[in-house]
């Protein structure tokens, strides 16, 4: 946003070699005409066809414009029923005035909202290290830990909440601590989220044991890949020796079995 002369929404016309043509546009930043043309440049075109919607962040004084985003980055709308979520989301930012906790408030709004883009670009913003709110700080952690733990809350909000919490200092150790939970809040999408975050701890070791004694065949299994960090722990190899022997769910029965396999093969390596 910073880098844009100007942001627009625009369905896509026509892609040619050196062109992509835009048509009715709406101007959210600057001054765009209904129908404008971007560069396209053919070692690396925008992943842009016919008919698709966007938001462009658009450098240039006139058309035909630059891109700022690369093109992995582009917005790609279903249609221009998406577009006043998106020109809400904009003018938001630059109400924020890059305020830390302004900007903060943003994109806890987007996690918690019905919306995955600007869920997604909540992420991605939380995780720049030049955002300037970094370092993320407890209160943060622990209000997002607080959702991914609510059973009541929708699977989407609860696991990017937790991949928000990760991604604090503070908010890895105490969502592990709070994995798996009991059967009714217990959700394998945020014990998976937790454990990719904090690999290897002692907090993460406590976590897959409790997760692989837990009730839910669907938490023990999301647990045994983590394993492999605690090889050499003993109750973590009597809780594999268990599910291999005896679980009642085939799957995780032979995804123990499996992991057992290597553990003991790398142990007579060493």
């Amino acid at each position: 946003m910073a880098e844009a002369d100007a942001v627009a929404l625009a369905v896509v016309e026509t892609v040619e070699l050196g062109r992509v043509r835009l048509r009715d546009a709406q101007p959210l930043v600057g001054e765009v005409a209904v129908t404008f043309e971007i560069k396209r440049a053919p070692a690396k075109p925008p992943e842009l066809a016919p008919g698709d919607s966007a938001l462009l962040l658009l450098r240039g004084a006139r058309s035909p414009y630059v891109l700022v985003d690369r093109s992995s980055e582009i917005i790609r709308l279903e249609g221009p029923e998406e577009w006043p979520t998106w020109r809400s989301a904009v003018r938001a930012l630059l109400g924020s005035a890059g305020r830390a906790d302004a900007l903060l408030a943003i994109y806890e709004t987007w996690i918690d909202g019905p919306s995955e883009g600007l869920r997604q670009e909540a992420l991605r913003g939380l995780r720049d290290p030049s955002s300037p709110f970094q370092p993320l700080p407890a209160t943060f952690a622990e209000g997002r830990v607080a959702v991914a733990t609510d059973p009541s809350v929708d699977t989407a909000r609860r696991s990017a909440s937790a991949f928000a919490a990760g991604l604090s200092p503070s908010g890895a150790p105490l969502l592990l601590a709070r994995m798996p939970g009991d059967a009714e809040s217990a959700l394998a999408e945020v014990l998976s989220v937790a454990l990719v975050r904090a690999p290897r701890s002692p907090d993460a070791r406590d976590a897959v044991l409790r997760s692989l004694h837990h009730e839910s065949p669907e938490i023990r299994r999301t647990a045994l890949p983590h394993t492999s960090g605690f090889a050499d722990d003993p109750e973590v190899v009597a809780a594999l020796d268990r599910i291999a022997s005896a679980d009642p769910d085939d799957e995780a029965r032979a995804l123990a079995e499996r992991i057992l396999r290597r553990v003991r093969r790398e142990g007579r390596r060493r």
